[in-house]
Parts: structure tokens; sequence; C-alpha cells
């Protein structure tokens, strides 16, 4: 059965479904009963694991269905676990119910198969079939879904937008299963055998041998003190600042970024430089000086956070933008509007002014969990 998850979207009717029709066809195809192209059976797998809900992936995907846009979220924004969606666009409004769980699984599994070779392996396996592959993949082992109702979405007044997430993840290029008897290598896993070919959790956990595993949980927040504060791999005391050369650089990995690596770690060094000096209580202004802060977050770059502020900032309208308070990193998301007006045409000249600008009035210091910040420009 499903787990129930607190603050859930979706009922455990659909949850139960989900799960219990990804285990089915899992098990159908780890016993070769699983029909691909040109009707030829899929291999027999001796290490399907049997998935269980897991509410954190449920979480991230509902999080990410309420966005409502038709493409993939970032491996960072879902802790590198698999991603399957499925969207439905309507002149009539959509009722989120199991059948709309029905229809994405018919087509991830269902439409896909039938052009999946008759072999487990991912060697010549086309793209088409990729959400096939992540259902099949043999060590995942979690799964979570949501599902959201959206406007006015590509031409449409309406949307439906499923979104299922799978740990560990699967489709890197590897075999999707083992070939061999049903269960037969469930306990070099440390699973047992649940009499429907699939592996079991067992009594003891499975051994850490495979590099798929996905990260159970993300990093810890790095903390910016005056006091003494204990760090992963060094100390500061109270009479110590973090020096440029401490500061991490921004992830710049960041697909179809708008802006430079460089640019990017100027912005979070500058920005962190302030908070330093917020948090030693050398922070200054007109009206004083701020009193030093107990838990200054030392920011880190994120690149789900940078998308959607290019996004917004691309509609060259301003206002906040509609997704200002969904819940993405669980206390909201903080967003700072900046623009200004000018006859001049040249782009690299005004965004190199407007982002001067932005350095110094941007930060208010004494927020002090503001654990990711992203800065995006457009010319309109």
């Amino acid at each position: 059965m499903a787990s129930k998850c607190p603050a859930s979207k979706i009922t455990e009717e659909m949850r139960s479904y989900v799960l219990k029709e990804h285990n089915k066809l899992r098990s159908q195809l780890a016993n070769g009963e699983a029909k691909a192209k040109s009707n030829g059976l899929m291999p027999r797998s001796s290490n399907m694991h049997e998935l269980e809900w897991d509410c954190g992936l449920e979480e991230r995907a509902q999080q990410w269905a309420e966005y409502c846009d038709f493409e993939h979220s970032t491996q960072e924004f879902r802790n590198y676990s698999g991603e399957n969606l499925y969207a439905r666009w309507g002149y009539e409004e959509p009722k989120l119910d199991k059948k709309q769980f029905e229809d994405a699984i018919e087509g991830w599994w269902w439409e896909e198969i039938k052009d999946m070779p008759a072999h487990s392996t991912m060697d010549g396996t086309p793209g088409s079939v990729l959400h096939f592959t992540q259902m099949a993949w043999a060590i995942t082992s979690k799964l979570g879904c949501g599902m959201a109702k959206c406007h006015n979405n590509n031409g449409y007044p309406f949307m439906v937008h499923v979104v299922c997430h799978y740990g560990p993840r699967g489709n890197w290029d590897k075999t999707i299963y083992e070939e061999g008897e049903p269960c037969s290598k469930c306990p070099d896993y440390g699973r047992v055998c649940n009499g429907n070919g699939l592996c079991a959790a067992g009594d003891k956990p499975a051994e850490a041998t495979h590099d798929d595993e996905t990260p159970s949980e993300e990093p810890e927040e790095e903390l910016i003190s005056h006091e003494e504060t204990e760090m992963p791999s060094e100390e500061h005391t109270e009479d110590e600042t973090i020096m440029p050369e401490e500061i991490e650089k921004p992830d710049s990995s960041c697909s179809a970024s708008k802006i430079t690596s460089a640019g990017r770690e100027n912005i979070l060094k500058k920005l962190n430089d302030i908070r330093t000096k917020v948090a030693m209580g050398q922070f200054s202004t007109s009206d004083g000086t701020y009193p030093a802060a107990k838990e200054m977050y030392k920011l880190r770059w994120n690149c789900t956070l940078e998308k959607l502020a290019q996004k917004h900032v691309e509609k060259c309208k301003y206002d906040h933008s509609e997704y200002f308070h969904k819940h993405f990193y669980g206390d909201g998301v903080g967003e700072s509007l900046f623009s200004k007006w000018t006859f001049d045409n040249n782009p690299t000249g005004v965004l190199r002014r407007i982002r001067k600008r932005l350095i110094r009035i941007s930060l208010e210091p004494f927020i002090s969990k503001m654990g990711n910040w992203v800065d995006s420009l457009a010319f309109c």
C-alpha cells in the first residue's frame, strides 16, 4: 500500500492506483510477459525491484506539476531522481481524478514498449521509449507523483500536468535490468522475493554497492556566524571572515542559462561578502551599524530559481511573478524586482548599470535565511 503523505494534493485512491499499476507492469516484465516490438517478449528480469511510495518524491513532483510548464525540472530540483511528465490540453475544465494517471501510464508504458527492441540493454534503445525505460528500471525502488490543473497554457485555457519522480533514477546508458530467473538476484541487493517476481525490501537494508543511488537529502545549509561555528571541513572563529577564495563557486551547469558563469560567480560573491559583514557586525549605513547576526546563511546558487527568475523577467512585466507565493522551498520563494527605463539602445551597457544597482540595493542583510539567490536580467 502507498503510505499516507501529509498535505498531499492527490487522494489515497490515486496514490494506490499509481503504485499498484507500476508494480503490476514491472512484475509482468520481470516474468517475461511484456510484449515489445513486433510482439516479441522482453526477457525475464532477475533483479526487478518492487516500488514503494515516497512522500518526499511526491512532494517535489507535486511542486513541479504546479509550476505548470511542460518541461523537465532541473536535476538539482528533484534531487537527481528520475522524472516522467504527461500533459493534456483542452478547452473544457478537466477533473483531477485517477483517469489522468491512467492516461499518463498508458502513454509512458504501453505507447512506448511497442517500440522497444526485445532486449534489456540501453544499447540502441531509441529515445522515444525513455518514459518506459524509467518505469522499468530495475533498481529504481521509490516512486512519488503529483498532478495539477493549469490555466492558459500553450494556447489552451486548461492543461492537466502529471509528474512522477523515481529514485534511484534510470536511463543512464546502462542495462535496464539483469536477465535471468525472476528474483534470483534479490539477495544481492539485500531484498526478498515478493512472490510476483519483484525484489521487495527485506529485513536488512540493501548494501550500498550500486552507483545509481539517489541522494537521500539535500546538503545542510552553511552558516556565516560571528560566533565559533562548526563547519564540515573547517572552523571560523569570531575573529575570522569568509574570504573570497573560500566562497563556493555557483553551479555553472545551469542549462540554457542567459547569465555567464563569471557573472553568476561575481553576483554570488558580492552578496556573500555583504552578508559576511552583517554576520560579523561590520555592516554600517547612515542609520548606524547592524548588530551581528547569529544565523546568517551563506547563499548558494540554485539553477531552478534562476530558471524561474529568467522566465519571468523575459515577460518584461514589472510585477511579481505568479509563482512568487508558491512553496518550492518550504518557506516560499522570495522575489525582488528592479527595472530601469532608458533611451539607451545598448543592452550591454544598460544591463551592466542595472547589475551594479542591484548589487547595491537588492540585499536586505537582516534577512538571515535566504538560502538560495538568483539574479536574472532582460533587455525589453
